[in-house]
C-alpha cells in the first residue's frame, strides 16, 4: 500500500509564503546564533559568565536586530536604483549602522557591567561591528538574488508550459482540421459511386433487365456493408482495399460483363501494407469510364503492387485511349481531367502523408493511362489517425 504524505502544518506554510513572517524568521535565528557564538567565544572563554554579559550578549543582539528594521527599508529603496548609486548607498548604511550599532552596545556594556574605561577600544569594537553587518548586508543581497533567480526560473518554466500547451492545442487543432479533411475527401466518394451505380441500375430497370438489377443491387449492398465496417479506420490493409474493390468490380461486371477484363499482380508484402481506404475504387472508376464504357469490345484494367525499400508502389494501367500530350501535363492539370475521383485521391495524399506520398501519370504499355501511386510502406495504422478517426 502507498504511504500517504503529510501536509505541512499551517504554520510552515504561512512562513513561506510570508516575506515579512522569511525575515524575522531569519532575523532571530541570524542574531540567536550570534548571542551563541558570542557568548561561547567571549564570555565563556574569558571566564565571566556573569548576569551582566549575558545580559549584555542578549541587549546588543536586540538592538542589531532593531538597526536592521531601517537598515532594510533602505535597501529596498537601492535596490531598483543604479549600481554606482546603490553601492554608495549601501557602504553608507553599513559605515553609520557599525557606529551606532558599536555606540549603542559599548553603552549598554557600560550601564549593565559598570565598566568606564572601554571607550579607547572603539575601533575594536567597530571593526566587529561592522563585520556583522557587512555579512548582514551579503546575506540579505543575496538572499534577494536568490529569490529573483527562483521567480526568474519559475516564470520560465510557466512560459515554457503554455508554450507547449499552446503548441499541444495547435496541434491538435491542426490534426482535428486534417482528419476532417480526410473524412470529408473519403466520404466525397460513396455520393460519387452512388450516383453513378444508381443510374446503371435504373437503366437496367428500364430496359427490363431486372435480374442484372437485383444483381448490381446486392453487390452494391455488399460494396457498402463492407465499406461501412471499415469506415472507422482511415487507412486500411491493400488486401482489405482490393476485396472493397472487388465487391466494387462485381457491380460493375454486372453492367459490362466480358468487356471488363481485370489482371492483378500483388506481392504477398504489398498486401500487408496500409493505404488510405477506398483508394482504389475511384482510379479503376476512372479506368472503366475511359477504357472500357466506351469501347464495344471492351478493354482491359491491369494492377501490380510491390514494396520497394521503404515505399508501397501501386500501378493501375488500362487499355483505353490515354491522354494526348501526358509528359506535358502536371498530375494536377491531369487529375481535373479524368475528374472528381482522382483530384480526391491527390488532395487525401496530401492529408495523409504530405510531401512523403506522389501520383505520376504516362502512357502504358497495354495502350492508355498509367498511374503510379508511391505511399510509405506502413504495416500498422497510424494511431493518431485512428485514435483521431473513432
Amino acid at each position: 500500500m502507498g504511504t500517504r504524505q503529510k501536509a505541512l502544518p499551517s504554520f510552515f506554510v504561512d512562513f513561506e509564503q510570508s516575506k515579512e513572517a522569511q525575515f524575522w524568521g531569519l532575523q532571530l535565528i541570524g542574531w540567536g546564533g550570534l548571542c551563541v557564538v558570542t557568548f561561547l567565544s567571549l564570555t565563556v572563554w574569558y571566564g565571566t559568565p556573569n548576569i551582566s554579559h549575558v545580559s549584555h550578549t542578549i541587549v546588543q543582539g536586540i538592538l542589531g536586530m532593531l538597526i536592521c528594521v531601517p537598515l532594510r527599508a533602505i535597501y529596498r529603496v537601492a535596490w531598483d536604483t543604479s549600481f554606482w548609486t546603490q553601492t554608495l548607498i549601501i557602504g553608507a548604511s553599513i559605515f553609520l549602522s557599525s557606529v551606532c550599532w558599536t555606540i549603542l552596545r559599548m553603552q549598554a556594556f557600560l550601564w549593565l557591567g559598570q565598566e568606564y574605561d572601554i571607550w579607547k577600544d572603539f575601533g575594536g569594537w567597530y571593526f566587529g561591528s561592522f563585520m556583522v553587518f557587512l555579512s548582514w548586508t551579503s546575506l540579505y543581497f543575496g538572499a534577494k538574488i536568490f529569490a529573483l533567480l527562483q521567480f526568474e526560473r519559475e516564470q520560465r518554466y510557466l512560459a515554457t508550459q503554455q508554450i507547449q500547451e499552446e503548441q499541444l492545442k495547435r496541434l491538435s487543432a491542426e490534426t482535428g482540421a486534417r482528419q476532417a479533411q480526410i473524412k470529408m475527401l473519403r466520404y466525397q466518394l460513396n455520393p460519387h459511386f452512388l450516383f453513378n451505380t444508381l443510374n446503371s441500375i435504373s437503366a437496367l430497370i428500364k430496359t427490363n433487365r431486372s435480374d442484372q438489377a437485383r444483381s448490381t443491387l446486392s453487390q452494391l449492398s455488399d460494396f457498402l456493408r463492407f465499406s461501412l465496417e471499415k469506415s472507422p479506420n482511415p487507412k486500411v490493409t491493400l488486401a482489405d482495399e482490393i476485396q472493397t474493390l472487388g465487391f466494387y468490380l462485381g457491380i460493375e461486371d454486372v453492367r459490362y460483363g466480358p468487356r471488363l477484363v481485370t489482371e492483378f499482380n500483388v506481392s504477398e508484402e504489398a498486401l500487408l501494407g496500409h493505404v488510405p481506404s477506398l483508394m482504389l475504387q475511384p482510379i479503376f472508376e476512372n479506368a472503366i469510364k475511359y477504357a472500357i464504357a466506351g469501347k464495344v469490345a471492351g478493354g482491359k484494367i491491369k494492377m501490380t503492387a510491390r514494396t520497394e525499400g521503404p515505399n508501397l508502389w501501386i500501378t493501375v494501367e488500362d487499355s483505353g485511349a490515354g491522354i494526348a500530350d501526358v509528359e506535358n501535363k502536371t498530375r494536377e492539370a491531369i487529375a481535373q481531367k479524368s475528374g472528381v475521383g482522382l483530384i480526391n485521391i491527390v488532395e487525401r495524399l496530401k492529408s495523409h502523408y504530405a510531401d512523403e506520398a506522389s501520383l505520376e501519370l504516362g502512357r502504358s504499355e497495354l495502350g492508355g493511362l498509367r498511374l503510379d501511386l508511391k505511399v510509405p510502406y506502413e504495416t500498422s495504422i497510424d494511431t493518431l489517425d485512428e485514435a483521431n478517426s473513432s
